[in-house]
């Protein structure tokens, strides 16, 4: 059996993506020990599994995990946070998983694989809301994966209240957010020994250890809400824009059909991201943008992209003006063979980019990922009540609730004038 079709194997049977010298080293094993390829590395994969759920829940109630003056507390979070669960942190991965030597290539599928098939048999309620909440922020994309984690949310585990629950959910990004954002982060340590030391290290009071979620006034507005409040959010969605009967709402019934999920802001601008990044037409204007201030200033080493602006203005006829204020002109020229070309060109030629080779890895596993939506933002509101956590991840502000605990007030296509203020870092400026 070829390397390709025992990939592809290995992958429906054990949900994990295994490189080409992964599955290499698993075929000399797996003969060494007289078994199957996908036997062996099921038994192994078993194996990692059950050593983290063993760790996790050898815990047990030993502490409380929103007791940050405790050292041992603060022990336990620094081995959680640096256990594979936290690998999909961009930085976790960019810095400590690939100083260790560890290839990030199928990171993102197999975490997954590995989180779902745990977090519903952890034994205590508060590490399963730091374990949840963590990887539900640096999980990309959530609503691939509804159900799944929908299934992960029991009565059980919302019987700690909705405070803690925020707390505990926001653990993980709090010390992440100390370990990267100071300026010496990087040159402090370089592997998970040095990272478990430095939390341990954080010695700070409760009160100090979350004050970042009590900046703003949005959490606290909801702490002091009551059950029954209602809560007005925002949640930015795609739709395919091939499929011009998809309908996004049934307005007799008030339920979305189309775009529904988990994740909610109170921020709109936030969501206008969310609704267009990872489309075809995100990628050519981000791509029209460098081109032209690149073109506009004259920077060294960006003759390219200089090039391709004024190509199109000169040779394909794009009125800028036009492009910026008129719909009917800016889809058509979307709809143009020269866009799917710059397209397909950008993403091949910009790929030593941190942040594109991010991307890469985790839309590279997720199969047959539509580029060709039309981004809307919803208003909605739910019940205090009903709310999971609140997540101060990333400034997002996210609410996040369960899909038929939301009711959806409006939706609306996003604008390209409400869509250019997401991408003013490239002064959006016309000739």
């Amino acid at each position: 059996m070829g390397i390709s079709l025992i990939k592809k194997k290995l992958l429906n049977e054990t949900n994990n993506l295994y490189s080409e010298d992964e599955i290499k080293e698993f075929q000399k094993l797996s003969r060494e020990q007289g078994l199957d390829i996908v036997e062996y590395v099921k038994n192994i994969s078993n194996k990692e599994e059950e050593e983290l759920l063993k760790q996790f829940n050898s815990f047990g109630s030993e502490v409380s995990y929103i007791d940050w003056e405790n050292k041992r507390t603060r022990e336990i979070l620094g081995e959680i946070y640096t256990s594979k669960l936290g690998y999909l942190s961009r930085d976790v991965r960019n810095h400590l998983v690939k100083n260790e030597g560890k290839d990030i290539k199928d990171i993102y599928k197999n975490t997954s694989s590995l989180f779902f098939n745990i977090i519903n048999k952890i034994e205590d309620n508060q590490l399963f809301w730091v374990v949840f909440g963590w990887f539900y922020q640096t999980y990309e994309l959530s609503s691939l994966r509804l159900k799944e984690f929908e299934n992960c949310i029991s009565e059980e585990r919302l019987s700690i209240r909705f405070y803690e629950r925020s707390l505990l959910g926001n653990t993980m990004w709090l010390i992440h957010r100390r370990l990267f954002e100071s300026s010496d982060s990087y040159s402090v340590y370089e592997n998970f020994d040095e990272a478990k030391q430095r939390i341990v290290d954080l010695n700070r009071t409760n009160e100090q250890f979350y004050s970042f979620l009590f900046v703003g006034s949005n959490f606290k507005n909801l702490i002091e809400k009551s059950d029954d409040d209602e809560v007005k959010m925002y949640r930015g969605f795609k739709v395919d824009i091939k499929d011009k009967e998809m309908r996004i709402m049934d307005k007799e019934n008030n339920k979305q059909l189309n775009g529904i999920g988990l994740s909610y802001s109170f921020k709109r601008q936030k969501c206008i991201y969310f609704g267009t990044r990872w489309t075809s037409f995100d990628l050519f204007i981000r791509t029209l943008i460098f081109s032209k201030v690149y073109s506009d200033e004259e920077l060294e080493n960006s003759q390219n992209l200089g090039k391709l602006y004024e190509n199109l203005k000169h040779k394909e006829g794009l009125d800028w003006k036009r492009f910026t204020e008129e719909k009917e002109y800016r889809d058509n020229f979307l709809r143009s063979d020269i866009v799917k070309r710059i397209t397909e060109d950008s993403e091949k030629h910009h790929q030593s980019s941190q942040e594109n080779m991010d991307n890469k890895v985790i839309l590279r596993e997720i199969e047959n990922y539509n580029k060709d939506t039309r981004g809307y933002v919803g208003d909605y509101s739910c019940k205090k009540k009903d709310i999971i956590m609140f997540s101060d991840y990333g400034g997002e502000d996210e609410i996040v609730v369960l899909s038929n605990k939301t009711k959806m007030l409006s939706y609306q296509v996003i604008t390209y004038e409400e869509y250019s203020k997401s991408v003013n870092k490239w002064v959006l400026v016309s000739k």
